[in-house]
């Protein structure tokens, strides 16, 4: 069953239960009120008979006669009048009786002459009549406060008080009828009026869900949040928003996983040929040992299998890194003095690279961040190792720090300069993405992992890293970290110390 449905339902369920209680107060009400304005109508017709009558005792012959007066003469078609004595003896009555008579039974008599008057509903032949009930006193005289000297039955037949009451059923349930068919029927177009736009939302969804189309929203009229449909529409886009960017990041995650999978393969391919080849050729050479064995030639098979095996070892360490990223585990951090570990990642940078100077500018001192000293110093070998791998002999890497006060929470920019070819401003979107290089076939190149790995340690430390670079201009890297104050009682690592003259010296070639 629709919505729509059962909103009509509902609303035509709740006019019935208003209609029907409203038509049962109105009529019961009704059918008192006729039943009093009846009763009232015979009393009246009581007192208007007995007031015109002669009613009296007299004495005749030394006995009490008492002489009632007669209502024959009266010939009100629906009102019927009847005189007994106390004793129920009937004394006259109206001729549209027609030999029929009133009710006189002793106990309705006597309840009649004990409570002055009663109301009760009789029968007489077949028809329901509202007969009242009264005692008669007498006329003037010294007999007048003698007592009941007979009493006066006045009736009516209920048959038109019942026509009425039927008529008014009648009219009480033909108007709720219509009233709950039209409502059935107005609540029904209302419904769907009010639905409408939930069933564009439901073909809307059903078309997204059909074509996966995440970037479709559902249309909003000009004021959508005043009212819950408009809301709903809203929170809608919204989740599709969210769906979208969840859907496009899967698609990412995807698509980097498979060319993962390749760039791995790719990767773990080389240096494992590598290394076959060179433990076959040391099998044959062990072989051939004792007639022409070349200690040189063992020599440099050795050295290019240990170079592999260091490369393979450092390949399986990031992507050991990278997921260690992906399974959401964090850093300790730590209070952390930035200039010892820019002075450290100085010196484990300079054998990397001959031919290129390697210096270090102006570092603050007495800088604190929050971080882990050996991944805050690994991500900046990063960043050393990748300048000095692409800027040519003869150029000048430089690595600088700046205390910043004017940010929010106040900071420091380490920037990691080179005069290298520089990095198109297209490409630089894509440099932090796994086994992403910019030219597989310009220089050593490694991986494609360390960018990566140095994003995840970067927004590990709460900072962020940027690049500026232009092609033939060189490339600076900055790297941005939120400061703290400085922790009390922590003694200075003796790094710190270190005079800036004797790490600003450049590399001999050859060193």
């Amino acid at each position: 069953m629709s919505l729509g449905l059962r909103l009509t339902l509902l609303n035509g369920l709740v006019l019935l239960l208003t209609l029907s209680a409203f038509a049962a107060v109105a009529y019961a009400y009704q059918r008192q009120t006729l039943e009093d304005s009846l009763d009232v109508s015979l009393r009246e017709q009581a007192r208007t008979f007995t007031a015109g009558s002669e009613l009296f005792q007299r004495f005749a012959g030394g006995s009490r006669v008492v002489v009632l007066a007669s209502p024959r003469g009266l010939a009100s078609p629906d009102v019927f009048i009847q005189i007994t004595t106390t004793d129920g003896e009937i004394v006259g009555r109206t001729r549209n009786l027609e030999g029929a008579t009133l009710p006189t039974e002793p106990p309705l008599l006597e309840e009649a002459l004990r409570q002055g008057e009663i109301f009760a509903r009789v029968e007489v032949d077949g028809h329901p009549l509202r007969m009242f009930v009264a005692p008669m006193l007498a006329g003037p005289g010294r007999f007048r406060d003698s007592g009941p000297i007979g009493l006066i039955q006045v009736a009516r037949p209920l048959d038109p008080l019942y026509a009425d009451i039927r008529s008014l059923q009648t009219t009480f349930i033909s108007v709720g009828a219509v009233g709950v068919l039209a409502s059935l029927i107005l609540g029904w177009l209302l419904s769907w009026a009010a639905l409408r736009p939930i069933h564009r939302l439901a073909a809307t969804a059903h078309a997204i869900g059909e074509a996966r189309d995440f970037g479709r929203r559902v249309p909003l009229s000009g004021k959508p949040h005043r009212d819950e449909v408009g809301r709903l529409g809203v929170e809608f886009n919204q989740m599709l928003e969210q769906l979208q960017a969840a859907y496009e990041q899967v698609e990412a995650a995807l698509s980097a996983q498979r060319r993962f999978v390749a760039d791995a393969s790719h990767e773990l391919r080389t240096p494992l040929t590598s290394i076959r080849g060179n433990v076959e050729l040391l099998r044959r050479m062990a072989w051939i040992a004792h007639v022409d064995g070349d200690p040189e030639e063992q020599a440099q098979v050795l050295a290019d299998l240990a170079a592999e095996t260091e490369r393979l070892s450092r390949l399986v360490g990031d992507l050991l890194l990278l997921d260690r990223a992906d399974a959401g585990q964090h850093l300790l951090l730590v209070p952390l003095e930035v200039s010892s570990v820019i002075y450290d990642a100085f010196r484990a940078a300079r054998f990397l690279r001959e031919g290129v100077e390697l210096r270090v500018d102006e570092v603050p001192r007495d800088t604190w961040v929050s971080g882990d000293g050996d991944r805050l110093k690994q991500l900046l070998l990063i960043l050393l190792d990748n300048a000095l791998k692409y800027t040519p002999d003869g150029g000048r890497v430089t690595i600088e720090a700046e205390k910043v006060f004017g940010l929010d929470p106040p900071g420091v920019f380490i920037r990691v300069r080179d005069t290298g070819p520089g990095i198109p401003r297209d490409e630089q979107g894509r440099i932090f993405e796994r086994f992403y290089r910019v030219d597989r076939a310009r220089g050593p190149g490694g991986a494609g992992l360390g960018l990566a790995i140095a994003d995840w340690l970067i927004h590990e430390h709460q900072g962020r890293i940027e690049v500026d670079s232009e092609p033939g201009r060189g490339s600076t890297f900055s790297v941005w970290l939120p400061t703290i104050p400085p922790p009390a009682a922590v003694p200075v690592p003796s790094s710190v110390g270190t005079p800036v003259e004797e790490v600003r010296r450049p590399i001999p070639a050859g060193a």
